[in-house]
Protein backbone atom coordinates (compact mmCIF):
# COMPACT_ATOMS: atom_id res chain seq x y z
CA UNK A 1 0.00 0.00 0.00
CA UNK A 2 1.41 3.71 -0.53
CA UNK A 3 0.77 6.94 1.52
CA UNK A 4 -1.44 9.83 -0.42
CA UNK A 5 0.25 12.12 -1.41
CA UNK A 6 2.00 14.13 1.22
CA UNK A 7 -0.34 17.58 0.11
CA UNK A 8 -3.53 15.90 0.91
CA UNK A 9 -2.21 14.44 3.99
CA UNK A 10 -1.68 18.21 5.33
CA UNK A 11 -4.86 19.15 4.23
CA UNK A 12 -6.59 16.62 5.79
CA UNK A 13 -4.50 17.07 8.73
CA UNK A 14 -5.26 20.72 9.07
CA UNK A 15 -9.10 20.21 8.35
CA UNK A 16 -8.84 17.43 11.45
CA UNK A 17 -7.00 20.06 13.33
CA UNK A 18 -9.59 22.74 12.55
CA UNK A 19 -12.62 20.97 13.06
CA UNK A 20 -11.73 19.56 16.86
CA UNK A 21 -10.74 22.97 17.65
CA UNK A 22 -14.23 24.36 16.13
CA UNK A 23 -15.87 21.08 18.55
CA UNK A 24 -14.11 22.45 21.72
CA UNK A 25 -15.03 26.08 21.04
CA UNK A 26 -18.37 24.82 20.90
CA UNK A 27 -18.21 22.91 23.62
CA UNK A 28 -16.84 25.96 25.53
CA UNK A 29 -20.05 27.88 24.77
CA UNK A 30 -22.56 25.48 25.94
CA UNK A 31 -20.78 25.04 29.07
CA UNK A 32 -20.49 28.63 29.50
CA UNK A 33 -24.09 29.32 28.26
CA UNK A 34 -25.37 26.57 30.74
CA UNK A 35 -23.03 28.07 33.86
CA UNK A 36 -25.13 31.79 32.86
CA UNK A 37 -28.53 30.15 32.13
CA UNK A 38 -27.92 28.70 36.41
CA UNK A 39 -26.81 31.39 37.53
CA UNK A 40 -30.09 33.11 36.10
CA UNK A 41 -32.22 30.41 37.33
CA UNK A 42 -30.76 30.88 41.01
CA UNK A 43 -31.71 34.26 40.79
CA UNK A 44 -35.28 33.99 39.96
CA UNK A 45 -35.74 31.23 42.65
CA UNK A 46 -33.97 33.80 45.15
CA UNK A 47 -36.24 36.66 44.33
CA UNK A 48 -39.69 34.08 44.65
CA UNK A 49 -38.44 32.89 47.82
CA UNK A 50 -38.18 36.44 49.19
CA UNK A 51 -41.19 37.38 47.70
CA UNK A 52 -43.33 34.93 49.42
CA UNK A 53 -41.46 35.33 53.21
CA UNK A 54 -43.54 35.70 56.26
CA UNK A 55 -43.38 39.69 57.06
CA UNK A 56 -41.90 40.50 60.67
CA UNK A 57 -44.23 41.63 63.04
CA UNK A 58 -43.79 45.08 64.65
CA UNK A 59 -41.67 45.93 67.12
CA UNK A 60 -42.90 47.03 70.29
CA UNK A 61 -41.91 47.08 74.00
CA UNK A 62 -43.30 48.41 77.38
CA UNK A 63 -39.90 49.57 77.55
CA UNK A 64 -40.09 52.68 75.31
CA UNK A 65 -36.48 54.52 75.17
CA UNK A 66 -36.66 58.38 76.63
CA UNK A 67 -36.71 61.50 74.22
CA UNK A 68 -33.34 62.15 74.76
CA UNK A 69 -32.10 58.34 73.34
CA UNK A 70 -29.30 57.86 73.10
CA UNK A 71 -27.97 59.95 75.51
CA UNK A 72 -24.31 58.20 76.13
CA UNK A 73 -24.01 56.60 73.28
CA UNK A 74 -23.04 53.17 74.17
CA UNK A 75 -24.56 49.75 73.69
CA UNK A 76 -25.75 46.81 75.94
CA UNK A 77 -26.86 43.81 75.34
CA UNK A 78 -27.72 41.50 78.25
CA UNK A 79 -28.20 37.50 77.65
CA UNK A 80 -29.42 38.30 73.93
CA UNK A 81 -30.22 34.87 72.34
CA UNK A 82 -31.51 34.30 68.72
CA UNK A 83 -31.97 32.13 65.86
CA UNK A 84 -31.97 32.72 61.73
CA UNK A 85 -35.81 31.88 61.78
CA UNK A 86 -38.42 29.78 63.82
CA UNK A 87 -37.76 26.18 64.80
CA UNK A 88 -34.00 26.53 64.55
CA UNK A 89 -31.30 26.21 67.18
CA UNK A 90 -30.06 29.30 68.61
CA UNK A 91 -26.84 30.72 67.09
CA UNK A 92 -26.42 33.34 69.74
CA UNK A 93 -26.80 31.87 73.24
CA UNK A 94 -27.38 34.17 76.30
CA UNK A 95 -24.39 36.90 74.60
CA UNK A 96 -23.25 39.55 77.10
CA UNK A 97 -21.54 42.26 75.78
CA UNK A 98 -21.10 46.21 76.68
CA UNK A 99 -19.83 48.52 74.06
CA UNK A 100 -18.80 51.86 75.96
CA UNK A 101 -19.53 55.30 73.53
CA UNK A 102 -16.79 56.01 71.41
CA UNK A 103 -15.18 52.38 71.53
CA UNK A 104 -14.63 50.69 68.14
CA UNK A 105 -15.39 46.74 67.83
CA UNK A 106 -15.40 44.77 64.63
CA UNK A 107 -18.08 41.78 63.98
CA UNK A 108 -16.28 39.09 61.54
CA UNK A 109 -17.77 35.61 60.33
CA UNK A 110 -18.12 33.99 56.92
CA UNK A 111 -20.01 35.81 53.90
CA UNK A 112 -23.55 35.63 53.96
CA UNK A 113 -23.60 35.01 57.91
CA UNK A 114 -25.37 38.59 58.58
CA UNK A 115 -22.24 40.41 59.66
CA UNK A 116 -23.03 43.60 57.86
Amino acid sequence: KTWPDKGISLSLSLSLSLSLSQVTQALAWVVRMYSELETNVVSIERANEYSVLETEKDLTSDNAPSKTWPDKGGIVYEEVSCRYREGLDLVLKKLNINVEAGQRIGIVGRTGAGTL
